[in-house]
């Protein structure tokens, strides 16, 4: 998919150990951190050659399987989803991610509200429901990550889908 209004479009995949893997500009970062923390150091040469593969298949996982849409889904249910270690999602997410994690479900749950808003779950469902269906406890945090991501208002985004063209 392409990111929405006014976010860099995606970057080329990267090719590593013959996997096509697609990094967002804007969330990862695959450049080699300066690491402080003794613990860390350690992790580093354990995770630093899969952090591509880590990337790719969660984003595949989260794809197929819309995890986030569940409340209460925390890094752990994900590192025990992606079958690897919490310590290697924290790294992950500490030194390559340019996001927290709750921001960085917050961008997915954004990304599967808009498919759902072109694929007409609003025929039959509210904007309300909506927030509620992606996994945001309420609509008034949905409109405010919606807003952040997008630059538009949920209503606003509706409007202006009718001329714009996204593909998934």
């Amino acid at each position: 998919p392409e990111i929405l209004f006014g976010f860099t479009k995606l970057k080329h995949s990267l090719t590593k150990n013959s996997q096509e893997v697609v990094v967002y500009d804007t969330i990862w970062d695959l450049k080699l951190p300066s690491i402080t923390n003794v613990q860390d150091s350690k992790l580093r040469p354990l995770i630093q050659d899969k952090i591509t593969s880590h990337i790719y298949d969660m984003e595949q996982l989260l794809q197929k399987r819309y995890l986030f849409r569940n409340l209460k889904y925390t890094l752990s249910n994900l590192a025990k989803d992606m079958n690897i270690p919490l310590s290697h999602l924290s790294y992950l997410f500490k030194y390559h991610s340019n996001l927290s994690f709750i921001e960085f479900k917050n961008h997915h749950r954004v990304l599967d509200a808009i498919f759902l808003m072109e694929t007409n779950f609003l025929d039959s469902k509210t904007l309300d429901g909506l927030s509620i269906y992606v996994g945001f406890v309420t609509y008034n945090s949905f409109f405010i990550a919606f807003k952040k991501q997008t630059g538009y208002t949920p209503n606003e985004y509706l409007v202006s889908a009718k001329n714009i063209t996204l593909s998934y």
